[in-house]
Formats: structure tokens, sequence, C-alpha cells
């Protein structure tokens, strides 16, 4: 008999790399280059960009029915939380346009140390690669 066996290497917006969740793909590009005034009408949709209390800057992201924290380090942008987009949010004050789960937004409180960036900061950030 023959055995005919098929590869598939998952082109989602999220890999595991030496078992780290990282952005890749189109998420990737855009936690790399999006502004978050710039919000695309399809594609990954990036939120706020913060500096961690760790040092690293973060932004949060929703692409593909999942929202995220993913935070810079050398190389790559690894994703400190996800969660499903697809829920309901519990809150009853949100942010325009936000669409942010819950448990999103209570983990980037937790991380962030001061304020979230504002478009200048943002831009730098860019601009430093965002390190």
């Amino acid at each position: 008999g023959l055995i005919i066996g098929v590869f598939v290497v998952p082109s989602g917006p999220i890999a595991t790399r030496n078992g780290v969740l990282v952005a890749q793909g189109s998420l990737s590009d855009a936690l790399n280059t999006q502004l978050a005034s710039a919000a695309p009408t399809n594609g990954p949709h990036i939120g706020i960009s913060f500096r961690a209390k760790d040092g690293r800057n973060c932004r949060t992201f929703e692409t593909g029915g999942v929202a995220g924290i993913a935070c810079h380090s050398d190389t790559q942008w690894n994703v400190a939380a996800l969660a499903s987009s697809n829920t309901e949010s519990s809150g009853t004050y949100h942010m325009a346009g936000s669409a942010m789960p819950d448990v999103i937004r209570a983990a980037a409180a937790g991380m962030i140390d001061g304020a979230p960036f504002d478009a200048a900061a943002e831009r730098q950030a860019r601009y430093r690669g965002w390190k």
C-alpha cells in the first residue's frame, strides 16, 4: 500500500515557538506598523499601546475572533493574554469603539505602568522598533 501524508503548517495569526505564543503574519505586521488611531476596515485591529511594568512595550489587539495583549521582545511579539472576542462584555461603560473582552481589559490594567501611549508616544515607539 501507498501512504500519502500532508504536512500542514498553521498560518493563523498566532503560533507557538519554543513554548511561547507569538504573533505572526498579518497580526505581527499590524503590531509592528499600525497606529491605534488608524484602524483598518479589515484585518487585525490594534487597541491601545502601553509600557508594561516589566519595561516592555505592549499592545492590545483583536483579530479573527480573538483578542489579546502582545508585548515586544527582541525579535517578536509575545502574546501575554488571549481570549475569545466573541463574548459580550459584562460592564456598562466602555471607551468608544472598544471591542476588547473584559478579561483583556483587566489584564492590561494589571500590566500597565502609567497611562496608555498617546498618538505621539505611539509613533515614537514605532519609530524605535517598539524597544
